[in-house]
């Protein structure tokens, strides 16, 4: 009788163990269930996000827009150019003094024409960086800008390639040539960057290597 009474005890535990495990799957079970649903749903938001994003970027208003802006800078950019060849030595003193609260001033005494912004932009990009060879800068900005405009669909990838190599090459041709314009002139025809490269390129190879 003991032994009966012990084996249906044990078998009433068995059943409410497996009870409590059934039960402890059935929670997991839900568990992955609720974090399955919110990763899709938080998937699916983050796909229409970025369809959104990508919807914007090929409006054509927006290329519109993007391509008449960077027009409108490749002029801005070409009036600051021009004007640093006769009024950059003027303004070498200014911009090269650093003082932002002489800069911003009303009566800051830039001659540029494209103001104090422009005869900044002009003196780092034609006598810190490739010297004249910037404007090959402009002629990227600009062809980009209209291709946007009245090709939106197409690429620019080679007009980049070709006004990248043509500024790196000019800029070298430049700074190797007029060397020695650059210790008495404000302008440096092919900017710090062709001087410099140049050099280098001279204490390795040579002149004739060059």
């Amino acid at each position: 009788m003991k032994r009966k009474g012990y084996e249906k005890g044990l078998k009433a535990y068995c059943i409410k163990l497996f009870c409590y495990f059934l039960q402890f799957i059935v929670r997991i079970l839900a568990e992955y269930i609720m974090v399955k649903k919110n990763t899709t749903k938080d998937t699916e938001h983050s796909i229409s996000f970025f369809g959104k994003a990508a919807a914007v970027l090929k409006n054509e208003t927006v290329h519109f827009v993007a391509g008449l802006i960077l027009v409108i800078f490749s002029v801005y950019l070409l009036l600051a150019f021009s004007s640093f060849f006769f009024t950059g030595a003027a303004d070498q003193s200014i911009i090269d003094s650093g003082n932002a609260q002489e800069l911003i001033s009303t009566h800051n005494g830039v001659k540029n024409y494209a103001g104090s912004r422009g005869a900044q932009l002009a003196s780092y990009l034609i006598n810190d960086c490739f010297g004249i060879s910037s404007f090959f800068i402009l002629v990227f900005l600009a062809v980009a800008g209209l291709k946007l405009i009245a090709c939106p669909r197409g690429t620019f990838v080679e007009v980049f390639i070709g006004c990248s190599l043509l500024l790196i090459w000019f800029s070298i041709f430049f700074g190797f040539v007029f060397v020695d314009q650059y210790k008495d002139s404000f302008l440096y025809l092919g900017g710090m960057h062709g001087y410099n490269v140049s050099n280098w390129l001279v204490s390795q190879v040579g002149v004739p290597g060059l």
